[in-house]
């Protein structure tokens, strides 16, 4: 259910198990976890603690695969909060489908008044977004007021990463395995950008290392954000 901290929202936030948000962090979304297979153990992504999931990807030799919440799971997050309007945030349209789920999993739901928002973003860039949603409805602001306020931080927010390894990449498929082993042996880190407009990952340098790579990462938000 929503976070009892809330007074008097005039609108609850919902966002999916795609965004990082911390488990300390307040106030609170409802978060409808995003579903984790690892061979064949099935997992919610509310059911695993990020030290958990990465010592299981680690430890297990089977492919991971994510899916994002079924229509269902998002139709019962939303019966739970009928009665006032919904702000729901979730991962960019062009890395998943789950806005889709979401608004037929509010179809299914009779008197559901439900505001869909692409963040456009992913992980801690989405946590941004969903944080300000949060923050917002504990303020007691009006759903447009917010609307605003989580689109100017879609436009304020930059998300720039590199990878640690290659190997998860080359077991989920995403890249070739000859691929992962030239990156290996030549210790190749990808630097990568989330379109701010497009919602999709863009690959901006291949960095010699990972020093190289953060190296890379602070030049690039320099760019952004001059110091």
């Amino acid at each position: 259910a929503a976070d009892s901290s809330l007074v008097l929202p005039q609108f609850w936030v919902v966002t999916d198990g795609a965004c990082d948000y911390p488990t300390n962090l307040k106030p609170r979304p409802l978060i409808v976890p995003v579903n984790i297979a690892i061979g064949n153990d099935q997992f919610a992504s509310s059911e695993l603690s990020t030290a958990n999931f990465y010592a299981r990807l680690k430890t297990n030799p089977h492919v991971l695969s994510t899916s994002q919440p079924s229509l269902e799971q998002f139709a019962c997050s939303y019966r739970s909060l009928v009665g006032q309007s919904i702000l729901s945030l979730h991962v960019s349209s062009a890395m998943s489908g789950t806005i889709n789920a979401a608004a037929q999993g509010a179809q299914m739901v009779t008197g559901a008044d439900v505001h869909l928002f692409d963040t456009k973003s992913v992980s801690i860039g989405m946590t941004m977004q969903v944080y300000v949603a949060a923050m917002a409805a504990h303020l007691g602001v009006s759903l447009e007021t917010a609307q605003a306020w989580i689109e100017q931080t879609r436009q304020q927010t930059s998300t720039i990463f590199t990878l640690g390894s290659l190997a998860y990449l080359r077991r989920s498929g995403r890249i070739s395995s000859l691929r992962a082993l030239f990156g290996a042996a030549l210790d190749i880190k990808p630097v990568i950008e989330i379109e701010r407009q497009k919602g999709s990952f863009k690959s901006l340098v291949n960095a010699r290392g990972f020093h190289r790579a953060v190296e890379m990462i602070v030049l690039q938000m320099q760019k952004i954000v001059p110091v």
